[in-house]
């Protein structure tokens, strides 16, 4: 198999456990509690890309990384985790799972941009075609249900900022992996850098830490972190075989997950019409459209 097509695969995967941990967030996010609740999330998730490195043998090469490398990551880990995972997750309260995946999906656009903006990845006219396909296809997959709802405006900025950051993040775990191709100790070291900031941030917030970890939210966000510490292993991966254009499409398209998910799970809350089977076309197309000007 093909690096690139084992990047397109790894890419799906890790829509799809973004797509299963934004249904815990919503379920388990409290904005009044928001920095705390991430914090929850990080520590699961850097828990289960301790566990991956160990078992793919990465971790024990983790200071072979490189400083030049390992200073990408710590970056990307602020931009993806500290600003847009917080941004991100405060969006979706605000908005719910659908409109806030929707103005998020918006990064693979802002990905793209600072692709050749910093790391000088070509762009072709077939390619970009397929990204804005994708995209528009993840924005109809997430809006058709929800006319005549007030949007946040708040919300609104929340997403629109995380997808700016996160959009940005993904050039530079390129660039990153592309010097030291060790992808896993990569997250490792991200999530490291954003979990040592939310430490400090909650240092002296234990009535915060003490109503997230009541009841059943602990679980909810220990599942979410879970999953997302998966997407993100795999995402660090993809974007070592497989270029930022690709990439990027494809674990943004993770909305149509979550929507089928919402159906599968929340039913007569979410509901699967005209809209979203032509926004599913859309965003096949706009793989497809992809993968065949890289070749696949």
């Amino acid at each position: 198999m093909s690096d690139l097509i084992l990047g397109l695969f790894l890419s799906i995967f890790s829509a799809f456990f973004f797509a299963v941990s934004n249904m815990f967030i919503i379920r388990g996010m409290k904005t009044e509690h928001m920095s705390a609740g991430v914090l929850t999330t990080i520590l699961f998730s850097s828990l289960v890309i301790f566990v991956v490195s160990v078992a793919t043998g990465q971790f024990f090469v983790i200071m072979h990384i490189g400083t030049y490398p390992a200073l990408l990551f710590m970056l990307a880990g602020a931009l993806n985790f500290v600003l847009g995972r917080g941004l991100n997750y405060a969006g979706m309260v605000l908005l719910g799972p659908s409109r806030g995946s929707s103005i998020t999906s918006s990064q693979s656009l802002f990905a793209v941009f600072f692709g050749m903006l910093l790391i000088a990845e070509p762009l072709t006219l077939f390619a970009a075609i397929g990204v804005v396909l994708a995209f528009f296809g993840t924005v109809l997959v997430t809006t058709g249900n929800n006319r005549g709802k007030k949007l946040d405006t708040r919300g609104l900025v929340y997403a629109l900022l995380a997808a700016i950051f996160v959009g940005l993040s993904v050039p530079v775990i390129r660039a990153a992996d592309l010097i030291s191709p060790l992808p896993v100790d990569g997250a490792l070291i991200s999530y490291l850098t954003a979990g040592l900031f939310y430490f400090l941030l909650n240092l002296f917030r234990t009535r915060s830490i003490k109503r997230v970890i009541a009841g059943n939210r602990i679980w909810m966000l220990g599942a979410a972190g879970t999953a997302s510490g998966l997407a993100q292993s795999t995402r660090f991966v993809a974007l070592l075989l497989s270029p930022v254009v690709l990439v990027a499409p494809i674990i943004t398209a993770n909305p149509l997950f979550t929507m089928l998910l919402s159906y599968l799970t929340m039913r007569g809350k979410e509901l699967l019409g005209f809209r979203l089977l032509i926004g599913a076309a859309l965003i096949v197309a706009g793989v497809a459209v992809i993968s065949y000007t890289l070749g696949i």
